[in-house]
């Protein structure tokens, strides 16, 4: 199956003068995630620029000849270190966005990253932008549900990548569904609700109770980095739902409880619509009632890969999806059927970056050897055994005091660490994970000769700061 896309034919003419510019004018305090906390994704992309294959000006080029020049809509702390990986590759970015949060030292480090403070809801500007910087290709980061604009910059200017019918669709759970049904992948129950509101809620008790059932799952029907989402165990339960602030007017989408492993799927559509998965990860996610995911892991999955396969074929299909990357959590049933449980055509929220390279894995690489020189993209097998773990406590915990790590492995135990943050604050009283921001918390991530034997290193510590600190308590 091929791709049916449009692309715009040489370069776009040039354009008047205009205002848009680099910006340097953040708050100084700012500092971008990757140099905050993830000292080792730095190091990382250092690493890959010194085999990067670069143009005399820096650039690359693309296979039609020209200096490629990639526009992502966004630049907040959360993309930092795909931009990153994307000029240690040598790919000159153009970032939009209306209150941009890379800092002034951040983009002085990466000259090929250039920073526009623009609203790209504007499609008026964001078109006198597109030819006034050249753009010659998108690229898909997370930005939520305002990933859609991309979809009509892609549709407009014929730019390979996902369409707006498909960013709509996935990154709109209720629409997701519809489609999924009309398609016949694998649908399962669920009912929208407009809002959060108490006679919404009531509205649907009876098709809850008769349609799907108990034990549900309410979220937010955008994305919402599990903000709000909640199993529902019983009709009183569904009744006292409480959705936070940003999604109390938005709507509602209760689903059927799905039993089985969960993974989080990472692939790449070539040019011919073929998917090829580069990261299969299964997740564990936090107690009952939330749903946050609070580890990865990493093993041989070659099984289940070729297992789902035949099914995102027929979603690639489906979509019409080629040169661009696909994120989605899937539930395989007992039966083994795979559904799935949320969906975007982009790359993964940046937590995962550090287990993709680590893995052997650069999406960004993926990226310019498909996309920008049109070279057959060759994925290495999976080589690694990692465990990733965010700091997620049940029963709650008061840290009082921190652990380092030399309190709770040997020499060779830490050789096996090969990522670590913690930014536990002393005093404050933490929990199970119930949404994305908590990731914030910290994390450890260990390599060994087995899964098992990485995640066992992994849970000693988090075991060792709940041991430790209940004993500061007594």
């Amino acid at each position: 199956m091929a791709c049916i896309v449009n692309k715009p034919q040489g370069a776009y003419p040039a354009a008047p003068s205009s205002s848009f510019t680099p910006t340097s004018t953040v708050a100084e305090n700012i500092v971008p995630t990757s140099t905050a906390v993830n000292p080792e994704l730095s190091a990382a992309a250092s690493s890959a620029a010194s085999a990067a294959a670069h143009t005399a000006g820096g650039a690359i080029l693309s296979a039609a000849g020209r200096t490629a020049r990639v526009l992502v809509l966004g630049a907040s702390l959360e993309i930092a270190p795909f931009l990153e990986l994307l000029s240690a590759a040598g790919i000159a970015v153009v970032c939009l966005d209306r209150k941009p949060q890379l800092s002034a030292d951040f983009l002085a480090a990466h000259p090929l990253i250039k920073c526009v403070p623009q609203d790209f809801s504007d499609l008026e500007k964001v078109r006198v932008l597109l030819q006034h910087e050249h753009i010659t290709h998108t690229l898909a980061l997370p930005v939520g549900r305002a990933l859609t604009t991309l979809g009509k910059i892609n549709d407009e200017f014929g730019f390979t990548g996902p369409s707006f019918q498909a960013i709509d669709v996935m990154t709109d759970k209720g629409k997701y569904h519809e489609f999924a049904r009309a398609h016949q992948l694998h649908d399962y129950p669920f009912v929208v609700l407009p809002d959060a509101s108490e006679a919404s809620l009531q509205a649907v008790q009876a098709t809850v109770a008769t349609q799907i059932g108990y034990p549900c799952i309410i979220k937010p029907s955008f994305g919402s980095g599990s903000d709000g989402v909640r199993l529902i165990s019983s009709p009183t339960e569904l009744l006292s739902y409480q959705a936070s602030e940003r999604f109390k007017d938005s709507p509602l989408i209760v689903e059927k409880y799905l039993s089985g492993p969960e993974y989080n799927c990472n692939m790449f559509f070539t040019a011919d619509g073929e998917p090829h998965f580069f990261g299969v990860f299964l997740k564990e996610v936090s107690p009952a009632p939330y749903r946050q995911e609070i580890t990865y892991l990493v093993d041989n999955v070659d099984a289940v890969t070729a297992h789902l396969l035949p099914f995102y074929r027929r979603l690639g299909k489906a979509f019409n999806l080629c040169e661009c990357f696909l994120s989605a959590d899937t539930i395989i049933s007992p039966e083994g059927v795979p559904y799935i449980i949320d969906i975007s055509p982009r790359l993964v929220g940046n937590s995962l970056i550090k287990v993709f390279l680590q893995d052997g894995i650069n999406p960004m690489a993926i990226f310019k050897q498909d996309v920008l020189q049109q070279e057959p993209l060759n994925l290495s097998p999976h080589r690694h055994h990692l465990s990733l773990r965010f700091f997620s406590f049940a029963p709650p915990l008061t840290y009082l005091n921190p652990v380092a790590l030399a309190d709770v492995f040997t020499p060779e135990e830490q050789s096996h660490i090969v990522a670590f943050s913690n930014q536990l604050q002393e005093g404050q009283t933490y929990d199970g994970m119930q949404k994305g921001q908590d990731i914030a918390r910290g994390y450890i991530m260990v390599e060994h000769e087995t899964t098992a034997q990485a995640d066992n290193l992994a849970k000693r510590y988090l075991d060792a700061i709940v041991a430790h600190n209940s004993k500061q308590q007594q």
